[in-house]
């Protein structure tokens, strides 16, 4: 809770200070960056313009029951959450059960064969801001993991979010061009904004 006020903070902050436009404002990461971008959508919705997830968990109660975080090791080292406190705790700090307060587009990627957060989260993820009827693109790697390793996947991967980035902020963006093609990505929402990218 600390952690996503933090950035709550900073971010009020610099649009005080006149660094930062309201309204004008996106907010991105990967892994724990992207679970943190997930959780600002959700938590402060009016905040944010957009944001983009990658490979971040959305679910914290399924995701301390893979075996990268159900084990001693994790335990020892923040403590054993299944207890009714600490489910409880997780189900609050878990963007997917709040997806009916977006009102932010939400890019999210994810690897296929991602060993720390599975891509089956990002999968109900997408879902359920799909039923909810909010604005999401996903699209995934299959023969990915969690960080992204071939070239042609960070190539296409950016060339997507530098125009989901100006389309939600305003501001200019390289054409794509042939980048999209360098990726071996499929397209699980959004696709007529990738489709129609130049």
């Amino acid at each position: 809770q600390a952690m996503h006020q933090d950035k709550v903070d900073i971010t009020r902050w610099a649009i005080h200070k006149g660094i930062a436009r309201k309204g004008k404002i996106g907010i991105w990461g990967w892994s724990y960056g992207g679970y943190a971008a997930a959780v600002a959508l959700a938590f402060e919705p009016k905040l944010y313009a957009c944001g983009i997830s990658m490979y971040g968990p959305a679910d914290m109660e399924a995701f301390l029951q893979i075996p990268f975080t159900d084990n001693d090791l994790w335990r020892n080292r923040v403590g054993n959450p299944n207890t009714p406190d600490g489910i409880r705790l997780l189900r609050q700090q878990s963007p997917i059960n709040y997806v009916e307060n977006f009102q932010s587009p939400i890019l999210l990627t994810t690897g296929g064969k991602d060993g720390r957060v599975p891509k089956r989260q990002v999968d109900d993820f997408a879902d359920a801001l799909y039923k909810a009827g909010k604005e999401v693109t996903y699209f995934y790697y299959p023969e990915e993991v969690h960080d992204y390793r071939e070239p042609g996947s960070w190539i296409s991967f950016w060339a997507i979010a530098e125009q989901f980035l100006a389309q939600n902020l305003g501001g200019r963006y390289e054409p794509v061009g042939r980048d999209l093609e360098k990726g071996d990505y499929k397209v699980v929402y959004g696709r007529q904004f990738i489709g129609q990218l130049k």
